[in-house]
């Protein structure tokens, strides 16, 4: 170019062309992220609320404290063109019959609606992934007035679970973290707390449907979990999490051996 009288000289042709490789990158990146976009529209829902993000935090004490909690904090939109009603109840289930089980929760949006917690419900169903029952517990919500279309909200709801040693055999032979997401979800977070003194062991994981089969591919489409190197934590992040879908970890919990 420079030859041919088009710019003063090789110095400028290199800076030229610099710019057009950094024109190039960008445009390839855009095209990549305008991609994600039409895929995660296509596979969301315009008929519900979705989740931008929802991360659930599992809290394990030692069998003799207990007490067992988990916090979820979701990040939520109104999708539909009316004015909803009813949010997803907060629910969890246990290997146990707990004697009290308790949900507190902070809610956030800058719709003038409040999320009232309504009249607590469980029942037992069989279990999935071994014999006896798992014992549900459920608390419903609901928007106070309706949550008004194309609103967003933020919930943190902490859940407590009393008077039962929950998961005991996470100390022994292990167990499964075995949950859903209630609206399509493009970053659903889960994180498992070690009680202090114990470092968790990821045993299995996968993805399943509703009735338990367990779903290859969907498995492979996701990010192996993954333990902190302190051992302290078990983390797994799943990209476009769909609500008829189940998320299962297993692991254990083994005493930390100091050197």
């Amino acid at each position: 170019m420079a030859k041919n009288g088009l710019f003063a000289n090789d110095s400028t042709v290199k800076t030229v062309l610099q710019y057009l490789s950094w024109v190039g990158e960008a445009l390839t990146a855009l095209v990549f992220l305008l991609a994600f976009i039409d895929l995660a529209r296509n596979r969301l829902s315009f008929s519900d609320l979705v989740c931008t993000s929802l991360s659930v935090d599992a809290y394990y004490h030692i069998p003799s404290e207990e007490i067992y909690e988990l916090v979820q904090r979701e990040c939520c939109r109104n999708r539909t063109g009316l004015a909803v009603r009813n949010f997803a109840e907060v629910s969890d289930g246990y290997y146990e019959n707990v004697p009290s089980w308790t949900v507190n929760h902070q809610f956030s949006s800058a719709a003038k609606v409040k999320l009232k917690a309504l009249t607590q419900t469980s029942e037992a169903r069989k279990n999935n992934f071994g014999s006896g029952d798992v014992y549900f517990y459920r608390q419903p919500m609901e928007f106070e007035p309706p949550l008004p279309s194309g609103a967003n909200i933020e919930v943190v709801c902490k859940i407590t679970a009393k008077g039962a040693a929950v998961d005991a055999s996470a100390f022994t032979d292990g167990t499964v973290f075995y949950r859903g997401v209630d609206y399509d979800t493009l970053h659903y977070y889960m994180t498992i707390h070690a009680p202090v003194g114990y470092e968790v062991c990821l045993l299995d994981w996968g993805v399943f449907d509703s009735s338990g089969a367990k779903l290859s591919k969907e498995t492979d489409n996701q990010e192996e979990p993954k333990v902190t190197f302190s051992g302290a934590l078990l983390q797994w992040r799943v990209a476009l999490a769909r609500k008829h879908l189940r998320y299962m970890v297993k692991y254990r919990f083994d005493a930390f051996k100091y050197s």
